[in-house]
């Protein structure tokens, strides 16, 4: 029956879909008989009314103006005719010969400098064609572009209707469909009409049509566009009624479905309830087996927890999770938590694989495992009680500012730690960086609780012990350094490489103590230059320029971070460079230097005024 009422050339298929909506449906009161004989009556009646299907067609408001007026005053608007020698009058007849030139090859022969003739395709000499674009811009000038842009409007405007018609079947509504047909046409042979009158303008454009529309066309416009206008009112109804019988034999269509479908659930009533009960039965099933998995998960993640109690991998992890909260200052920047087998990673509570991670964040990583190794195996109260020697290379290397805090603070708190377990423990820290080198024998003072100022340096293949003192004067002892050198094996390779950098350090430290500005700003200001001999202070001025410009001098924080150092002058440059600086300093404020400089090295200084003339001259 179902086959019957579809039109299908099979039987319908019990789907899962028909028999949730048969359960679905209160079993029917009527008997079976009643209800087959109710659905027998309908569906007789559904057949014989046909199979027809509603159509889908709506018209289309037309964007065609109700009169000719502003057409007419568009074509009758007189333009400014330019004074046109002969050669450009037979031009102009040319083009009103052919019309579509002066829009698109004439406009694109002058933006973009043909070589040929856009009508003839003939090549032609510069000397022609620089005429040609001189005379085409005369002729087509700025007003001419806006009129005909103008009319090119009004052309697609006026365009042919091309409407499409409903369609009814067996011939319905054939009168309405011959009218609509007909008014369709006559409009268009219409709009043809304007358009020529349009297409007249367009070839000579300089003369203004006189009369383009009389009274006999405007009327005729008016009357084939309300007659195109009523055929598509007068077939809307015709669609609007068809679809309205339509919908009604839907309705019916619908109706013995429904009786179908109560027909169905009573005769299956029995299979019907059984079939439900087994449903009810089978999502029990499903609720019980998921709540026994997650119990079961629940009981592996315990199991887990035990055996990494029992293996005491939980104490590390805990221990290593501290350590990164205490040089992140917070528990979600960098965590670990337990896997399989392994320690997972978190950013900010999202999975991460160890290689997306940027340097510092691996570095501060391995730091903590590093500490971490020590207390395999050992409980909380007695991880510091051996005896250890600690040798850590570099523990600040690739780290902006806050975490270099970070770290320093944990190497503080675990040299603490480990002296005070084990008093014969030996810890041993290097260090390419004089600012961190100052931090770790502050440290290593904390933790000992003694006043010793001395650090060993490897310099030129030895240990020298050195003492701390001011950075800033360290860093001038450098820049000596480095302007007294003769050969390149004579300097420490990383002095070599930072050089840049520790230069312009001494001038930000110069300039922010003394001035109260950059060494930039200090450079310009008057007062300053004006202190140095009037022959100099061009040079000077530039010299500071190649201190600006160093691109070993990316972050004034990384003095000897040895990364991103790009070796951009060579080393008698180097050489001159540092040289001029400390002259510099002589020429502004020769007290500040010998305050820092014993009176050999200001002697030295001193005696390089003679190179100097020798840099002012070349």
């Amino acid at each position: 029956m179902d086959r019957q009422i579809k039109g299908n050339t099979v039987k319908s298929r019990i789907t899962a879909d028909v028999i949730n909506t048969l359960m679905g449906i209160e079993e029917p009161s009527e008997s079976y008989e009643q209800l087959r004989q109710r659905v027998v009556s309908d569906l007789n009646l559904y057949l014989q009314s046909g199979n027809a299907q509603a159509i889908e067609w709506g018209t289309v408001p037309t964007s065609l103006p109700d009169t000719l007026d502003i057409l007419h005053k568009l074509l009758i608007k007189p333009l400014d005719t330019p004074e046109l020698n002969e050669r450009e009058q037979r031009l102009v007849s040319l083009l009103a010969i052919h019309p579509q030139h002066t829009t698109q090859e004439t406009r694109l022969m002058i933006e973009e400098g043909w070589a040929f003739c856009p009508l003839c395709l003939r090549e032609i000499e510069e000397n022609d064609r620089t005429a040609i674009i001189e005379t085409l811009k005369h002729i087509l000038n700025k007003e001419a572009d806006e009129y005909e842009a103008q009319l090119k409007d009004q052309l697609e405007l006026f365009a042919d209707i091309e409407t499409s018609l409903p369609v009814f079947s067996g011939g319905l509504n054939e009168r309405e469909l011959n009218t609509a047909q007909t008014a369709r046409t006559n409009l268009n042979n219409v709009l043809k009409a304007i358009r020529d009158k349009i297409i007249q303008r367009k070839r000579k454009i300089y003369e203004a049509l006189i009369e383009p529309f009389d009274k006999e066309m405007c009327k005729a416009y008016l009357e084939a566009l309300t007659a195109w206008k009523d055929s598509l009112d007068v077939l809307q109804e015709c669609v609007d009624r068809f679809n309205d019988s339509v919908n009604k034999h839907n309705k019916l269509r619908n109706q013995v479905i429904k009786e179908n479908n109560l027909q169905a659930r009573k005769q299956l009533s029995a299979l019907l309830s059984s079939y439900k009960q087994a449903i009810d039965n089978k999502n029990k099933s499903e609720k019980d087996l998921k709540d026994m998995e997650q119990v079961r998960e629940t009981m592996k993640v315990e199991i887990k927890t035990l055996q990494q109690k029992k293996e005491n991998t939980n104490i590390a992890l805990d221990y290593i999770n501290k350590e990164l909260q205490y040089v992140f200052y917070s528990n979600r920047k960098v965590k670990l938590e337990p896997g399989d087998g392994c320690y997972k990673l978190k950013i900010n509570g999202r999975d991460v694989r160890p290689k997306k991670i940027s340097v510092g964040e691996r570095n501060v990583l391995g730091l903590c495992y590093f500490f971490a190794k020590p207390f395999s195996g050992k409980t909380e109260t007695n991880k510091y009680a051996s005896e250890y020697l600690l040798v850590i290379d570099d523990p600040v290397s690739s780290f902006d500012y806050g975490n270099r805090i970070g770290v320093m603070s944990l190497l503080r708190f675990q040299f603490g730690n480990i002296i005070k377990g084990n008093a014969s423990s030996r810890i041993l820290v290097l260090s390419h960086d004089l600012h961190s080198v100052f931090d770790l024998v502050k440290i290593r003072n904390e933790v000992l609780k003694v006043h010793d100022t001395s650090f060993m340096e490897l310099a030129n293949n030895k240990l020298d012990v050195k003492r701390l003192q001011n950075e800033y004067k360290k860093l001038l002892e450098y820049v000596y350094d480095y302007a007294t050198s003769n050969e390149i094996d004579n300097i420490d390779e990383t002095q070599e490489m930072s050089i840049g950098n520790i230069m312009r350090r001494v001038m930000e430290a110069f300039s922010s103590f003394c001035y109260n500005v950059t060494f930039e700003e200090m450079v310009r200001k008057e007062d300053v230059l004006a202190i140095i001999p009037e022959s100099k202070r061009s040079y000077y001025a530039n010299f500071m320029g190649r201190l600006t410009l160093n691109t070993e001098s990316h972050m004034a924080e990384s003095v000897y971070t040895l990364e991103t150092i790009t070796a951009c002058f060579t080393k008698d440059e180097k050489v001159q460079t540092a040289k001029s600086l400390l002259l510099f300093l002589l020429h502004i404020n020769r007290p500040h230097l010998s305050a820092y400089m014993d009176a050999t090295q200001l002697a030295t200084i001193e005696g390089w005024q003679t190179e100097e003339d020798r840099w002012l001259v070349g």
